[in-house]
């Protein structure tokens, strides 16, 4: 909130000095939109990115380096929205200009490649993202060295992807060393270290060993929800993850409760109408179809009254929407 007044205040000022159409306020601009992004309000985020870029574009012209700045911040923006299609296109236009202005040898031309692969990675692209990957964090261990935090990003990002295409022993290596550098250059607080966890519970979870997942998860909970308010985009995943996991191990009541959370944090960050939201609730309403029984029956064995409540105040304002 602190940073939030700060970043305002100062487009407050460059705006009153400069006028709103100057690279500095555009510079202020950007800046509160990647603030805005990190905290989850992802829309007006996009309303912020979307006057720093108009700026920049007429200011420095279309293939400026600054340009490309806001070109792979909104690009980002927009995967976090779920939109791949523009997103990509953004975060292509980005790195042509930075690979040919900055060359491939810069950690920004690094930055917009890691975020394709990411992009490729959500996408289901898995052979052109691990390309990708492994280009980004060539580059990144070559000029930051191999306890940067960015190195560590790369490293997690290629580990995750190795998993996913079934790699698990080279993937898991990668991950392990991410996490120790993570720890070392951010702390063990920090939300890409959450990330991390999060990943390693995948990898649990397919060496059927649901147990260990779940307590990688609630280290991966306990980071977001110190650092993120409880309605932030970055939980939505973690929270259908945990829902399927507690399925899982046979705690139908708490798989209830992260099934809602997530729905909720959908709506509230995408919107009711968003396909990730549909999706989300869509698979709320198979597990109470399903479960709905097993639930029940554990309530009569005395589960928590309060807890009760909670999952029925949450299940009744979902079906009303």
């Amino acid at each position: 909130e602190d940073s939030r007044k700060m970043h305002e205040s100062s487009l407050a000022i460059r705006s009153h000095h400069f006028g709103d159409d100057h690279p500095h306020t555009a510079q202020s601009f950007h800046g509160l939109a990647a603030l805005l992004h990190e905290i989850g309000d992802l829309d007006e985020s996009h309303k912020l990115h979307d006057k720093a870029l108009e700026i920049r574009s007429s200011k420095y012209g279309s293939d400026h380096p600054i340009t490309a700045h806001s070109l792979h911040g909104l690009g980002y923006l927009l995967l976090d929205k779920g939109d791949h299609v523009e997103s990509e296109k953004l975060m292509q236009k980005a790195l042509k200009i930075r690979t040919d202005k900055l060359g491939l040898e810069h950690h920004h031309t690094a930055h917009s490649i890691h975020g394709l692969a990411t992009l490729l990675h959500d996408k289901g692209s898995y052979v052109e993202s691990e390309i990708l990957h492994k280009q980004a964090l060539e580059i990144r261990e070559n000029i930051l060295g191999l306890d940067h935090p960015h190195t560590s990003y790369s490293m997690h990002g290629l580990g995750n992807l190795m998993i996913q295409m079934g790699e698990q022993e080279g993937g898991a290596e990668l991950l392990n060393r991410s996490l120790i550098s993570q720890k070392k250059s951010l702390g063990s607080t920090h939300p890409y270290l959450a990330k991390t966890y999060q990943s390693i519970a995948k990898l649990m979870h397919l060496q059927n060993k649901p147990s260990f997942a779940d307590s990688y998860n609630h280290k991966a909970l306990e980071i977001l929800e110190s650092v993120y308010p409880e309605n932030h985009h970055s939980l939505a995943g973690l929270m259908h993850s945990m829902a399927h996991i507690k399925h899982e191990l046979g705690d139908y009541v708490s798989a209830h409760l992260f099934h809602a959370k997530n729905v909720k944090i959908r709506e509230d960050s995408l919107g009711h109408d968003h396909k990730l939201t549909h999706m989300s609730r869509h698979s709320m309403k198979l597990f109470m179809e399903n479960n709905l029984n097993v639930v029940a029956k554990e309530e009569e064995t005395g589960f928590d009254k309060f807890k009760k409540m909670k999952i029925i105040h949450l299940i009744l304002n979902l079906f009303k929407k």
